[in-house]
């Protein structure tokens, strides 16, 4: 079975496991299986299933006095929606969540889409669609070279955007990549994904040279949020582009301690080795004493390969915004 087909399958049970796993608030109820509830010292990278207060990975969390941001600028809890993958820091004992991050995987124009509406490419970024994604306002068919979209997914084993939401835009002429900077040996030939990025100009900017600014601003699987135009197509929008930097950010999530616990939902990504992956933006290892579970809480033997497969975990984290050792991980594609 291609990656494509694969994932597809995969996130499409993921989105049924959510459906059918509570009928708490709209939308159904969480992603589902058995995770354990969230501590009072918790950060939750998951999926919005629904409102009421707001449901993250099949738990219910009161947001009275959350603070809400959207691509790092405040915003209100109504700018969320169902389908969004978001980032909650939740610190008080009685379940509520004292802050919420949506951040945008990538907003820009679409310059190439297959055939059959299964991936295209935006600002040099591989995006597959598939059964589970969710389009807001607006339907698949309307995916088009031109349009501008703003899609929220996860990053898959191959540094492309598994998309989990998909809308317009409020604002089409932005155009900015979230993902982790890839630096070459050779010097000054920086990527996002598949795109080749020119800082020159914030370089000059500064008065320093493009691989001083890269060694300052863009180290090598820094996060951060990259704005920019695109320079050349190669004549074909499904080929490797430059883009030009109009600016770069590091992306700020809520942090966490050594200690606290962590749950995760998203696609196992890039294998950084010594059982050690990327899972939605979180370091996490795997050890001797992480239990795997299929979908329905059975153990199960840890795959060996695990990458691109849809997951739910449970973990604790080693050191402040740094690796979490996983206790549990649940194989949602794992009957």
């Amino acid at each position: 079975m291609n990656k494509k087909n694969f994932l597809g399958r995969s996130l499409a049970l993921l989105a049924a496991l959510a459906l059918t796993a509570c009928a708490e608030g709209p939308g159904g109820g969480g992603i589902g299986g058995t995770g354990k509830a969230a501590g009072p010292d918790t950060l939750i990278v998951g999926v919005v299933d629904g409102f009421g207060s707001v449901i993250l990975n099949d738990q219910r969390f009161e947001t009275d006095s959350a603070t809400v941001f959207v691509d790092g600028n405040a915003a209100q809890l109504a700018d969320l929606s169902i389908g969004m993958t978001v980032v909650a820091r939740i610190v008080s004992a009685d379940r509520e969540a004292l802050q919420l991050r949506y951040q945008p995987d990538i907003t820009g124009t679409v310059t190439f889409v297959e055939s059959d509406l299964s991936r295209l490419k935006v600002l040099g970024q591989t995006v597959y669609l598939n059964d589970a994604t969710l389009f807001d306002g607006m339907a698949v068919s309307e995916i088009v070279p031109g349009i501008s979209v703003e899609i929220s997914g996860n990053r898959n084993a191959d540094n492309e955007i598994v998309a989990g939401y998909v809308r317009r835009p409020a604002d089409a002429t932005r155009a900015f990549i979230v993902g982790r900077v890839e630096n070459s040996a050779e010097r000054g030939r920086a990527t996002i994904g598949s795109a080749l990025i020119d800082a020159s100009g914030l370089a000059a900017e500064l008065g320093i040279s493009e691989e001083e600014y890269q060694d300052t601003y863009m180290e090598h699987g820094a996060l951060v949020r990259l704005e920019a135009t695109i320079s050349d197509t190669n004549g074909n929008g499904d080929q490797q582009v430059l883009l030009t930097a109009i600016d770069i950010s590091p992306v700020t999530q809520p942090p966490y301690n050594a200690g606290d616990s962590v749950q995760v939902q998203g696609v196992v990504g890039a294998d950084i080795g010594n059982g050690t992956y990327r899972i939605s933006d979180v370091t996490a290892m795997v050890n001797s004493d992480t239990r795997a579970v299929t979908s329905f809480g059975l153990p199960m033997a840890f795959p060996e390969d695990p990458r691109n497969r849809p997951v739910l975990l449970d973990g604790v984290a080693q050191t402040a915004n740094g690796t979490v050792v996983i206790e549990q991980i649940q194989f949602l594609d794992e009957m």
